[in-house]
């Protein structure tokens, strides 16, 4: 609710990110309270232009769920946390 009404972009009373506040380098999930404040007001592509691995990461989530047994499951967490290190790489090699 507070995400909802309050933008991330507007408050200062959000955490800020301390991997980026100590080495100035992004983690996966720098973005993602902007990205969702965009997308539950209606803003999909905005809110995947904050951190466009929210898609794939709620895609994978979905599989995870969806998977029957317990070695799928650990096949698609071994899936997220590699796409989660490549996009940590690409985003700041490239400044993503």
């Amino acid at each position: 609710m507070i995400l909802y009404n309050f933008d991330p972009s507007a408050y200062n009373f959000y955490p800020k990110c301390p991997l980026f506040v100590i080495t100035g380098f992004k983690c996966p999930g720098c973005g993602v309270s902007r990205a969702f404040y965009q997308i539950l007001h209606g803003n999909i592509w905005k809110g995947l232009s904050y951190n466009p691995i929210l898609a794939v990461v709620i895609i994978i989530g979905i599989f995870y769920i969806l998977s029957s047994s317990h070695q799928k499951k650990i096949a698609w967490s071994i899936v997220l946390l590699i796409v989660m290190a490549m996009w940590w790489i690409m985003r700041n090699l490239f400044h993503l």
